[in-house]
């Protein structure tokens, strides 16, 4: 993760930095990513970067857990009170601010695409791990279960999964000729069958 030394860089020379880095890493997949295009683009010394991290991953690293934050910060701004509805009462509720978001940021998705393709040691590890965001997810689902909104045989890991593959392959159209609707409708209808799906069998019915 960066150094104290880049956190108290000012804020627009911070954000310079992190947009540099999320134009290389959204145009090359992260074996290809270039330290020296980014420090240009950034306008700083390559020498300055390694005060700041302490390699390319370090960097990659902070990229992608910055994006999990502000994905995180929507989805707990716009969706519905989980206690009130369940995670994905929640998630459908913040399902237009996020396609929004996206829509503003579509360089967010090009990068989960390229992890998405790249094997190496590095990115595969980043997949494989569970992260901050997964476990704060999967604690929604388990609060699900005990408060009678999701079967208590359900993995919620694995629900999540389902969940996380299923909605991923339908974002790779979010971008075509009139995606945005009609990703907006089969997201719609995911949710609403997982949450069927996943519910108690007497209220499933």
């Amino acid at each position: 993760m960066p150094t104290n030394t880049f956190f108290r860089l000012p804020k627009e020379k911070r954000r310079r930095i992190f947009s540099a880095a999320v134009k290389e890493f959204s145009n090359f997949s992260f074996a290809c990513a270039s330290i020296n295009r980014i420090v240009r683009l950034a306008g700083i010394p390559r020498g300055s970067f390694y005060q700041y991290f302490s390699d390319k991953e370090d960097l990659y690293m902070h990229v992608i857990t910055v994006i999990g934050e502000e994905k995180m910060e929507i989805f707990q701004r716009f969706a519905a009170p989980v206690t009130q509805t369940g995670f994905f009462g929640a998630v459908k509720a913040s399902l237009p601010a996020v396609l929004e978001w996206l829509d503003c940021h579509p360089d967010y998705n090009r990068i989960g695409f390229f992890m998405a393709g790249d094997d190496s040691p590095f990115i595969k590890g980043i997949r494989d791990r569970a992260n901050l965001l997964t476990d704060r997810i999967v604690s929604m689902l388990k609060a699900d279960q005990k408060a009678g909104l999701i079967r208590e045989d359900l993995d919620p890991a694995f629900l999540l999964q389902v969940y996380t593959d299923a909605s991923f392959a339908l974002f790779r159209e979010f971008y075509a000729p009139g995606g945005r609707e009609k990703i907006s409708r089969r997201l719609t209808d995911l949710i609403e069958l997982l949450q069927q799906g996943a519910a108690p069998r007497e209220a499933s019915l």
